[in-house]
């Protein structure tokens, strides 16, 4: 046997290999895995760092101030975003952040904003209460009539724990009957609503609401109107009425009040009429300010509304340091529940509220971070092919 047969043979007997047809494929998958696993560390890294960005705002807001302990009127009064005040076709709000939860405990301070929400900011932690007051007439009123929250009140009891509003339910019948209107007080600890109506003519636009010092008389002025549809309103008459504790009729009141003329009254039930503050001794024009508590007589608190620097100021003048800040898109027309004022210490340190990002900014923050994602993942395959690639 010849040494060819004999290797021949050898070979017949050996188990067959199997040869792969791309003998680069294995180096090209481990390379497309470790190009793979870069772009995805990358974009963890963005993803983490635009998380970071949206939560670390909120985990080193600085914890309640020791005088923030107990109820108080907050030293920084904040205006709300307007994409808070984004509505639905249907004029409901569109937002989860808008509530129709009543029940929120002691109010602080009570305002409308340009976009007619109404907020209650709380009086024992600080917090913004954003909420959906049913037949609030901020609604259907301002809508149909282009009309902004500065020209539309609340008015907070003086213990804050009442929050009264003008209501108005403009229903399918608005053009053949007169519209259920008047006057409406929440009880803000247990969320209840007392309905107060007000039928004059076809209706009543209450503007302007005051509470007596002990929290149980309230005042209201507004307008009486001759036709009022839900596309047009007609001529008006200025009217106003008195509601006792506990009450569901209203008193009317023979009461002419001025433009800037501050409503008012007693605690025996009978109304009041002041001019408002002019106070000097503060930043500025003092014609600018109107006084909102009044203790024994004497001015406490003045809202000092200079154009974009409002603020809030402690009397007597000539020594009024600020106590509290307003926001400038904060509306004049603020309720105080002025029982949590004192001399002594007239308003206390909350923290800052971290407002939800609209929904633009949530677009414009994805945005960008896919595109530094991108970016990046180009740059790491860049310079991983040069630092492959074969020297000359």
């Amino acid at each position: 046997m010849t040494l060819h047969d004999q290797l021949a043979r050898v070979a017949d007997g050996a188990p067959a290999m199997s040869i792969d047809a791309d003998p680069w494929e294995p180096a090209q998958r481990s390379r497309r895995r470790r190009h793979f696993l870069a772009i995805t560390s990358v974009a963890a890294v963005i993803v983490l760092v635009a998380g970071l960005s949206l939560w670390l705002p909120r985990a080193l807001q600085p914890p309640l101030a020791t005088q923030s302990v107990g109820l108080g009127v907050p030293d920084h009064i904040e205006g709300v975003p307007t994409h808070l005040g984004d509505r639905n076709g249907d004029d409901s709000w569109a937002r989860d952040e808008v509530t129709d939860d009543l029940a929120i405990g002691t109010g602080a301070v009570a305002y409308v904003t340009r976009e007619r929400l109404p907020v209650v900011i709380d009086a024992e932690d600080g917090a913004y209460h954003l909420l959906d007051l049913p037949g609030f007439l901020g609604n259907d009123f301002a809508a149909a009539y282009g009309l902004s929250g500065t020209g539309i009140s609340v008015s907070l009891s003086p213990d804050g724990t009442q929050l009264a509003y003008g209501y108005a339910e403009i229903g399918p019948d608005a053009a053949t009957e007169p519209i259920p209107s008047g006057v409406r007080v929440v009880d803000l600890p247990s969320g209840g609503i007392r309905e107060i109506p007000v039928p004059l003519q076809e209706g009543t636009q209450v503007t302007r609401m005051a509470w007596s010092p002990d929290s149980r008389w309230l005042a209201w002025s507004g307008y009486s109107l001759g036709s009022w549809t839900a596309a047009s309103m007609g001529q008006s008459t200025p009217v106003s009425g008195r509601i006792a504790p506990e009450s569901t009729i209203s008193e009317p009141l023979e009461l002419a009040l001025r433009a800037r003329d501050r409503l008012g009254i007693d605690g025996n039930g009978d109304p009041t009429r002041t001019p408002p503050a002019t106070l000097g001794g503060v930043d500025g024009d003092s014609s600018l300010q109107r006084s909102v508590v009044d203790v024994d007589g004497r001015s406490v608190l003045t809202i000092k509304s200079s154009p974009g620097a409002p603020s809030i100021v402690e009397e007597p003048a000539g020594s009024s340091p600020v106590v509290a800040h307003v926001d400038p898109d904060v509306p004049e027309r603020l309720s105080v529940a002025v029982d949590l004022v004192s001399l002594e210490q007239p308003t206390l340190t909350r923290p800052s509220p971290t407002w939800p990002l609209s929904t633009d900014a949530k677009i414009a923050v994805a945005g960008v971070a896919a595109l530094a994602a991108l970016l990046l993942c180009v740059v790491v395959i860049v310079v991983r092919r040069r630092s492959r690639a074969p020297s000359t």
